[in-house]
């Protein structure tokens, strides 16, 4: 209420200047008067209305055949400075090829995820892989990759490192995929906070994720939860 209440005294305060002092009003400012009736309606209104929700279901995606898909996750523990990456290989049947996790000693999320994705395409490029499907729950890696422009000193040299090994791939493509579909990387970025050796492979699914990896290989749906956003003019 504090607001309406400057609002009010600057609006007499101008009508004052110019009803009793003689001035000239001064031409309506159009952005300045958009901004004050949000605001206006947001006291009023705007915070009593309620947060509206809407769910969609969606599901992790079998590669078509002659592809493989590569999923890569990171996992921060800032209290404890602890961060570890992991990446997985599946074939279009939507069968494990080979998995990895990597400790990294930094608290950067981003850098933890280009981590992994590095880990991800050298483990692919070794297995002779020609055509591959990168999914990554972390927008900022796909623009990063996708935009010259779109990096800085401290992501500056696994990107490049990431771009020239995208090189060796007959076909690639880099995708966003939602968390939800991302579970089983997930699972193995977290493992690794768990384990003594600081880099491992896995030629075979580690004990837990068999569940997650049977209900990605037969299409069960995930239900995602996001605020929807209504604007009434």
């Amino acid at each position: 209420m504090r607001k309406q209440l400057t609002i009010s005294e600057e609006s007499v305060t101008s009508r004052n200047s110019v009803v009793h002092q003689r001035n000239q009003a001064a031409p309506p400012n159009i952005n300045e008067c958009i901004s004050r009736s949000a605001e206006f309606f947001y006291l009023t209104q705007g915070a009593n209305q309620p947060i509206l929700r809407k769910s969609s279901h969606i599901s992790w995606i079998k590669p078509s055949p002659g592809w493989h898909k590569l999923n890569i996750d990171a996992s921060v523990l800032a209290a404890l400075d602890h961060a570890c990456g992991g990446g997985l290989i599946r074939d279009s049947s939507g069968d494990w090829v080979k998995g990895f996790f990597r400790k990294i000693c930094t608290p950067s999320c981003l850098l933890v995820e280009l981590w992994a994705l590095r880990d991800g395409l050298i483990m692919a490029r070794d297995l002779h892989i020609e055509k591959l499907i990168i999914n990554v729950d972390a927008l900022e890696v796909v623009n990063l990759l996708s935009h010259t422009k779109a990096t800085n000193r401290l992501t500056q040299p696994i990107v490049d490192y990431c771009r020239n090994t995208l090189q060796a791939f007959q076909e690639v493509h880099l995708q966003h995929c939602f968390r939800e579909t991302n579970r089983a990387t997930n699972f193995l970025a977290k493992l690794g906070h768990s384990q003594l050796d600081p880099f491992v492979y896995y030629v075979s699914p580690p004990f837990g994720v068999m569940e997650v990896l049977t209900n990605d290989a037969t299409s069960v749906l995930y239900t995602r939860t996001t605020r929807a956003v209504t604007v009434s003019f």
